[in-house]
């Protein structure tokens, strides 16, 4: 493969990297900001049905998106979304 060929291709895959995860930054901002400006009781609401959800991605294959080999990565990310969501909202709401 030419090398200006390569370059740009690492290029592309690094710009692409950086776009998805600065709009995956700004997603968990946003959904933190949201989730604490609900009840307190849809909150646990949306809790449970989030573990329940990460809980049913262990049992059903993960999406076709992930390469595989991947499946214990994606399964780990998805655990990791719902800590964060959840450390992103207690922040907030012990805020004055």
């Amino acid at each position: 493969m030419d090398d200006s060929l390569q370059k740009g291709e690492r290029h592309d895959m690094e710009k692409a990297t950086a776009i998805v995860s600065a709009r995956l930054k700004f997603l968990e901002a946003l959904t933190a900001e949201l989730f604490v400006e609900l009840p307190p009781t849809k909150r646990a609401r949306v809790l449970q049905n989030l573990r329940e959800v990460v809980r049913e991605q262990k049992i059903f294959p993960p999406p076709t998106s992930v390469p595989p080999g991947k499946e214990q990565e994606y399964h780990d990310e998805m655990r990791r979304a719902v800590e964060i969501l959840i450390e992103g909202s207690e922040d907030k709401l012990r805020r004055p």
